[in-house]
């Protein structure tokens, strides 16, 4: 029955527009609300009493709101999809938990994973005992929920945690209580709040547990390791709050050398980083561009200098050294400086007789340095 009356609530303050009308308008704002509707049309075919009962019901429901809240309340409680009950309840204590909110955001921002997970749990205690955000019975709470909590935004191992109480996690934490900080935040927004600082940092950390921003936004871009997207930012102290500057940061020449060295963020998850940072750098720039410059081959000076003509390039992994090849790919040439940066595209080498450098050129995204 809570759930029926969840969805009636939301029914009547969706088909009300106007939120601050008068409690005497409801019935014609209903029914113009309704002319023509999917409702309308399938109560059509029921008996004039069925019909008459579906209006009472409405209309005695919308009574009992706006007899209950204020125009403001009933556009916080439409901001937030939650029912008359929810709404009242959230709205007798907004102050703290909008205050506690904050504190998960800017801990967030700041790695503080003690602070963090505090502030979740007291977020958890208040609304995690309310329709429609109370966890299914089978994922109740266990008494030592607030560990369980405190380990997850801290980025510890699943394994450590327990695969026993991932479920709880998923379902009270990552999807329950993020809902109802993006809920709150929704609401926040609706009456006329502005952040500060970056906001929903608290809920990032909830949804991929990771006790910072950065590492959140690096996971829900497609990072499928918690531990690498630790150990990145940690490692380089970087600092981003959009996708460009995200994007910006996996392009920049220090992340393109950490990632060329072939350990980095770990030894474990090397290869996990170097296919989400290609994947992602290619989606993102997808604008080619075409490159040109000369470099010098290692050609003794009494070794025979390969014929003239064109030749491709390939690069050894994960230092990056460039060899000129033939169009089988039999090694010519060894370049005396390694490429560094997007090594995708394509890369062709052109060598006139006699000479001991190469002229190169490179069409794709990205950029490539070669050191003088």
């Amino acid at each position: 029955m809570s759930h029926l009356v969840e969805k009636l609530d939301a029914t009547v303050l969706g088909l009300v527009e106007a939120l601050d009308a008068d409690a005497e308008n409801l019935p014609r704002l209903l029914d113009e609300a309704l002319q023509g509707s999917l409702w309308a049309r399938q109560i059509g075919r029921e008996g004039e009493v069925e019909q008459q009962s579906h209006q009472t019901i409405l209309a005695a429901r919308a009574n009992v709101i706006w007899s209950h809240t204020t125009p403001q309340a009933r556009k916080g409680h439409y901001a937030m999809g939650v029912g008359l009950e929810a709404g009242l309840a959230i709205d007798h204590m907004a102050d703290v938990l909008g205050m506690l909110v904050d504190q998960a955001d800017e801990a967030a921002l700041r790695d503080d994973a003690e602070a963090l997970s505090a502030a979740l749990a007291q977020l958890a205690a208040r609304i995690l005992v309310i329709r429609p955000f109370v966890p299914d019975k089978k994922n109740t709470l266990p008494p030592n929920w607030g560990h369980i909590l405190k380990e997850w935004v801290s980025g510890t191992d699943v394994n450590v945690i327990g695969a026993e109480n991932m479920s709880i996690i998923e379902d009270a934490f990552a999807y329950r209580l993020v809902w109802a900080l993006e809920a709150l935040r929704t609401r926040r927004v609706t009456l006329g709040w502005s952040a500060e600082i970056v906001s929903g940092g608290g809920a990032a950390s909830l949804e991929t547990g990771v006790p910072q921003l950065m590492m959140s936004m690096l996971i829900r871009a497609g990072l499928p390791s918690r531990r690498a997207a630790i150990a990145a930012i940690r490692m380089t102290g970087a600092v981003f709050v959009t996708v460009s500057d995200m994007r910006a940061w996996l392009a920049s020449e220090e992340i393109a050398e950490l990632t060329d060295a072939g350990d980095f963020p770990t030894p474990e998850t090397a290869v996990l980083w170097q296919r989400f940072r290609d994947d992602l750098l290619t989606v993102a720039q997808q604008k080619w561009s075409v490159g040109r410059g000369t470099r010098a081959l290692v050609i003794g000076v009494d070794a025979e200098v390969p014929p003239e003509g064109t030749y491709r390039i390939e690069f050894d992994v994960p230092h990056g050294d460039a060899w000129m090849t033939t169009p089988d790919y039999r090694r010519v040439a060894k370049f005396r400086t390694r490429a560094q940066g997007a090594r995708g595209g394509l890369f062709t080498a052109r060598l006139k007789e006699g000479q001991r450098e190469a002229l190169i050129e490179r069409f794709g995204s990205g950029v490539v340095k070669w050191p003088k």
